[in-house]
């Protein structure tokens, strides 16, 4: 397993570039894309990795949004930690 790089870094920016990165495909796609943030929140973490999951939770709601076409990413904090949420119109993933 790799070593973990923990960094401080603004969660805002981190979701920022993420969607900047996307941004091509979800205009394609005709997109509304709703962010729920209340703060700016500093992460202690591998940005590199929190990228790479972000990342994959945005494209997985890109791929699977249906005809309504919104996407809600959500930042919470809770307690010590930090949670963001991706909502997409499509339909869920049975438990």
């Amino acid at each position: 397993a790799a070593e973990l790089e923990r960094t401080y870094f603004s969660i805002s920016e981190l979701v920022d570039q993420v969607l900047r990165k996307n941004h091509l495909v979800m205009k394609q796609k005709n997109i509304w894309l709703e962010i729920e943030s209340v703060e700016d929140i500093t992460a202690h973490a591998d940005y590199d990795k929190a990228e790479q999951v972000l990342s994959n939770y945005i494209s997985n709601a890109v791929n699977h949004v249906d005809e309504v076409n919104v996407i809600r990413v959500s930042i919470v904090r809770l307690n010590d930690k930090v949670r963001i949420s991706v909502f997409n119109s499509g339909r869920h993933i049975p438990e």
